[in-house]
Parts: structure tokens; C-alpha cells; sequence
């Protein structure tokens, strides 16, 4: 991150009195959509983006450019944490384009003037597909948004009435299938491989995720749940009992594993206050 925003830096004061046909910063589409484990990344891109804003503002001809993936050249071939991230904006519809392609781009936006804008190949289609309620960047906005289906309104209760025409000795089954598969989604594995002992934030669950899960859930089941569910009961061993016992007050509720503590009345904390402890407390090991 320093030598990038460092460097940056440097090269503006040091180009301040001169005249330039052009200056780019190549700044990345991480800056945009925050890729797992490139937060630094994400920062330094980002302070790119902000420093053309700041130079194009006072007459110099700054341009920043958000790039996405140059397939078979660059970080995208040699950094495993950058492959890491490249697969999962695959799965999300964004993929590589050729370099040829790059640099068309990169003449095309250098005689447009633009100070800022962002160059990726897309399968529109898939990311119609991933887009995700609440959480779809705005960077979408005018590319798949508009034509993402509305969130489906059949599905608010959708779990609850199914729980309720299954036989009391299947609910408890019923339920935990449930909880794995909407967990499954969000982390994108396949349901056998969401384990109903292992602590959740080891699976990849980051606080995103847990918001995105909390909504789904409280819909399915329409129900009212705190914002730190699933920290308050962090294995879908535990999330299934108490879940089951919400929706049926009555049923006997075996013990479970107990969580880390988080400060405050757990079913009125804040969101922010919420996110607040939980970076507090730091990730999960």
C-alpha cells in the first residue's frame, strides 16, 4: 500500500509545476468492489482514484483507471491472493479480458478526457445472477442492476410455513438443512461442506455475510432477529436450536455451545455498535 500511495504521491509534487500531455494512475477495480483479503489493496487503488480527483481539480491532466483482470499478464498469474480473488469475481460474472483489449481502452479513455473510470470484461448475466440485496455495489448501477428481477416477495414466511407442515420430529432436521443451504449461498460452498460444529467465522463467514444471512433468515422465517446472530450462536448446531425454539416457543431447546460475549442487550444493539465489537474482538481463529 505505501509504495503505491507513497509513489503517487511523490510523482505529483514532483510534476506540480510542469506541464503534461497526460498522467495515469492504474489504479484497480478492487478499489470498487473490495475484494476478500485485498483491503490494502483496496486502500491504496482507492487513494489513487482520490489524488486524480484532487490534481484534475486544479487544471492537471490526471486520469485514473479502475482496471479489472489482464488475462495472462501481471499480479493475476503470480500472486496467490490475487488468483484467490480473481476466482471469486469469476464466480460473480467478471472475468479477464486480452491485452489488446486493455489497451484500446486505455487510448479510447485518454482522448475521452475522463479523470476516472473502470475497464472489465462481464458476463452480465451471471452478475445478474450474484448480485446479492443490499450489498450490490453501486459500481453495477448502470451495467445489471436495472435489469436484476426484483427480489422474489413469495419467499417472506417461506421457511416458517414449510417448518410448520413438517412432523415436530423432523422440524429440528428440516431447519438445520435450511440454515447450511442459505449459508452455503452466501459463502459459496456446496451445503456438505458447511459443518454444524464448526464455528462459522472459520468457514469465511466475514460481517457482511452475517448481515446478508441475518436478513434472509429474519425473511424466510419472518422473523425479528438480533444483528449479532450468528456471533450470538456462531455453528448451525447452535443457530438451529434457537432458531427452532423462535418459531416454536414451546419446544424444548437442548443446550448449546456458548459464544463469545458481546457487550449490550444483544436483541437492541446497534448495527454500528454491533460492528464495532465485533472489530473489537478481531477475526475469527
Amino acid at each position: 500500500m505505501r509504495a503505491k500511495a507513497a509513489g503517487a504521491w511523490h510523482l505529483q509534487k514532483y510534476f506540480a509545476d510542469r506541464t503534461l500531455d497526460f498522467f495515469v494512475c492504474c489504479s484497480s477495480l478492487g478499489a470498487l468492489l473490495g475484494l476478500t483479503g485485498q483491503g490494502s489493496y483496496a486502500v491504496a487503488n482507492a487513494f489513487l482514484d482520490g489524488l486524480a480527483h484532487r490534481c484534475r481539480a486544479v487544471g492537471r491532466k490526471w486520469t485514473s483507471i479502475n482496471w479489472g483482470v489482464w488475462r495472462h499478464v501481471g499480479s493475476s498469474q503470480s500472486i496467490e491472493g490475487v488468483r484467490a480473488s480473481i476466482a471469486d469475481m469469476e464466480r460473480d460474472g467478471i472475468g479477464a479480458f486480452a491485452p489488446e483489449t486493455g489497451l484500446d481502452a486505455l487510448e479510447a479513455l485518454l482522448e475521452g478526457g475522463s479523470v476516472q473510470a473502470s475497464v472489465w470484461s462481464a458476463d452480465v448475466d451471471a452478475v445478474r445472477r450474484s448480485a446479492r440485496a443490499a450489498l450490490e455495489p453501486q459500481l453495477f448501477a448502470a451495467v445489471a442492476l436495472p435489469h436484476i428481477e426484483e427480489p422474489r416477495r413469495d419467499d417472506a414466511g417461506a421457511l416458517r410455513r414449510r417448518l410448520q407442515a413438517s412432523a415436530p420430529e423432523t422440524r429440528r432436521s428440516v431447519l438445520r438443512g435450511a440454515v447450511q443451504e442459505e449459508l452455503a449461498r452466501i459463502l459459496r460452498l456446496s451445503p456438505d461442506r458447511v459443518s454444524i460444529s464448526q464455528p462459522l467465522g472459520t468457514l469465511g463467514l466475514e460481517s457482511l455475510m452475517a448481515l446478508e444471512f441475518h436478513r434472509r433468515i429474519e425473511r424466510l422465517l419472518e422473523l425479528k432477529l438480533a444483528k449479532t446472530l450468528v456471533w450470538r450462536h456462531p455453528t448451525v448446531e447452535t443457530l438451529t436450536e434457537f432458531l427452532l425454539a423462535r418459531v416454536f416457543p414451546a419446544a424444548e431447546r437442548p443446550s448449546a455451545p456458548s459464544a463469545p460475549s458481546l457487550p449490550g442487550d444483544l436483541d437492541t444493539i446497534s448495527e454500528e455498535d454491533a460492528m464495532a465489537a465485533l472489530l473489537e474482538r478481531g477475526p475469527a481463529r
